[in-house]
């Protein structure tokens, strides 16, 4: 029996549109973008900062100049980590959001198919126009393996279609792939199946490096350009944008913490050793403490044990993982 929900047109009939954005060119208004990278490194601030800028319709840093104005628009929040009264709420004061505007739900659900009939649901109970599961981890449940492509397709392929079908952006947290230094590919960093990033439609990678500068990188863009490379900081006193970032630097810097993420494994390779000892070879080579201890928690532990004379000192071993 055919489907009469199912109807055909040609591309005759679709008329051709520009594309609308959020945040142009890094979130599309109308799909999927993955926002991913190390704990730490200000995710979550930043989905606040873009839903206070939504909730307000106050420009986003580093637009073409020729961006339209916006309308303040309304936010669904999905944060199952951060308190509401303590946290989410301070930050986004802090922000300038129109909290009217910035709906959270009174608890975390899955995102099974019960879920996304809520996630619906919710979304037209209060009319938003942007929506934010942070993390995503978090409501994909304990059934959807993340390193199963057919899983995570199915998933994100839905809240894709939902995105673009009801017209409405939707911005998903996500973290960093064990194991994996800022040297590597932006896109190859999404922790699971390689398709926590092909199925979406946008990808930011947040990221650390050694002198405490974040950056934000657009890896993926079905819908254009590429965005430049943007720097930002996070303080007491809130998020900061501080501009563009070379890119050149950042190239630089992801060669530099991988020779020494490669130094590093040969120097453990032949077992534990003391790591006075590790960060002088280390510094012959030209790399300083602070990258070293970059990379360390990839691929070293470590560990006080005693010296024959009685002394405690701190030795590196190779994670079983990584030896």
């Amino acid at each position: 029996m055919k489907d009469r929900k199912v109807t055909l047109c040609t591309f005759e009939d679709i008329e051709e549109a520009e594309p609308r954005w959020i945040w142009r060119p890094y979130i599309p208004a109308n799909c999927a973008t993955l926002l991913f990278g190390a704990g730490g490194v200000g995710k979550s601030y930043i989905a606040l900062d873009i839903a206070a800028r939504v909730s307000t319709g106050a420009p986003f840093p580093f637009e073409p100049a020729d961006t339209p104005d916006r309308p303040p628009q309304t936010v669904l929040l999905l944060s199952a980590e951060d308190h509401p009264a303590t946290v989410i709420k301070p930050r986004l004061l802090r922000l300038g959001a129109d909290t009217s505007r910035i709906y959270w739900p009174s608890r975390p659900f899955i995102l099974d198919r019960a879920g996304m009939r809520l996630l619906q649901s919710l979304v037209e109970d209060c009319g938003a126009t942007f929506v934010i599961v942070d993390p995503l981890v978090h409501y994909m449940g304990g059934k959807i393996d993340i390193n199963r492509m057919n899983e995570v397709r199915e998933l994100l392929g839905e809240i894709q279609q939902e995105a673009m079908s009801a017209d409405r952006a939707v911005l998903l947290l996500h973290h960093k792939r064990k194991g994996s230094g800022e040297f590597s590919i932006g896109q190859e960093m999404a922790a699971g199946s390689a398709d926590m990033v092909n199925a979406v439609r946008s990808a930011l990678f947040a990221q650390r490096y050694e002198d405490g500068t974040c950056v934000l990188e657009h890896v993926k863009s079905n819908h254009g350009e590429i965005g430049q490379l943007l720097s930002y900081r996070i303080s007491d006193e809130g998020l900061e944008w501080i501009g563009a970032f070379d890119a050149a630097l950042l190239a630089s810097m992801r060669r530099k913490q991988g020779r020494a993420l490669t130094l590093l494994r040969s120097l453990l390779a032949s077992g534990p050793r003391p790591a006075d000892e590790v960060l002088e070879a280390m510094a012959q080579e030209g790399l300083s403490r602070s990258t070293v201890y970059r990379v360390k928690p990839l691929v070293a532990v470590s560990e006080r044990v005693a010296r024959e004379d009685g002394r405690m000192v701190w030795v590196w071993r190779l994670r079983e993982e990584s030896g």
